[in-house]
Order: C-alpha cells, then sequence, then structure tokens
C-alpha cells in the first residue's frame, strides 16, 4: 500500500513537472503531496481513438498545434456527427462550416472539437483547423463548500 501511494504521488508530482509551467520539482513534489492528502489522484488520458466524450461535454484536451507541432492543454467539448443543429446550438444566421439538410430544412454544426472559453462565455471557437486533438479526459469535479 504505502509503495502504490509513494507512486502515485511520484507520478502526479511529475505530470505537474512536465506541465510546462516552469515550476521547480521540489514545489512539484510539495503541490503533489498536498494534493494526493486533499484526495487527488491523477487522471488517466483517453486516446480520440479509443472513444470520444459524450456531445458537448466539456472536458480537458491535448492537441497538437498543427503549424508548430506544439503540445496544448485546452479545455474543450466535441460535437459528433449530424448530433446538433446550428438553431439548438444558437448559431441563427450562421452558414460557415454548416451542411445544409433540405429535408429538415436545417444547418448541421460539422463534426469537430471546439474550444470552451469560460472567460467570456465565447465557447465557438472550432480548433479543429489549427489543432489535432490526440487525447482528453472528464474535467475533474468542482470544489466542495464555498
Amino acid at each position: 500500500m504505502k509503495n502504490q501511494q509513494l507512486r502515485e504521488k511520484y507520478e502526479l508530482s511529475e505530470s505537474i513537472y512536465m506541465s510546462g509551467y516552469g515550476l521547480l520539482r521540489q514545489d512539484c513534489e510539495n503541490i503533489a503531496e498536498q494534493l494526493y492528502n486533499e484526495g487527488y489522484r491523477k487522471q488517466e488520458w483517453i486516446s480520440v481513438e479509443e472513444k470520444l466524450p459524450d456531445d458537448e461535454q466539456k472536458v480537458i484536451v491535448s492537441a497538437i498545434e498543427k503549424t508548430f507541432g506544439k503540445r496544448w492543454t485546452i479545455m474543450a467539448a466535441h460535437i459528433g456527427y449530424h448530433k446538433i443543429t446550428t438553431e439548438e446550438y444558437g448559431w441563427r444566421d450562421f452558414e460557415g462550416d454548416t451542411e445544409y439538410d433540405e429535408e429538415n430544412d436545417c444547418f448541421w454544426i460539422p463534426e469537430c472539437w471546439y474550444e470552451t472559453n469560460s472567460v467570456d462565455g465565447n465557447d465557438n471557437w472550432i480548433i479543429d483547423d489549427d489543432f489535432i486533438v490526440t487525447h482528453w479526459m472528464p474535467l475533474p469535479e468542482a470544489p466542495k463548500g464555498e
């Protein structure tokens, strides 16, 4: 049991250290220790080849920038093929990269990943043009209490 705890803390510390925030290794170990003691456990990345999240489920994605090959971590959601219309999503007069369905008289939002920007509420940025999404993981639970 002790070895399992040490391994989990080490993996958590390493993931913090490798995240690119420029923290010292000792600081990462301290943060990992505190998070572990508060009940946090490292989540594993899920390959988009294995499984996709539910439509419009906000998740964390790992994506590779097409131009420079840099890996980014982005909060995003996925929309499947013919799952959501522009009207259902609130894109009333938007025809962009949509597909018109004459039979149902609607425009389908294309299958895509889009950024969910919680800062300004404008979460309509399709990221497929600039990034290749390779993995995702569910968002952690919100903090409890105030």
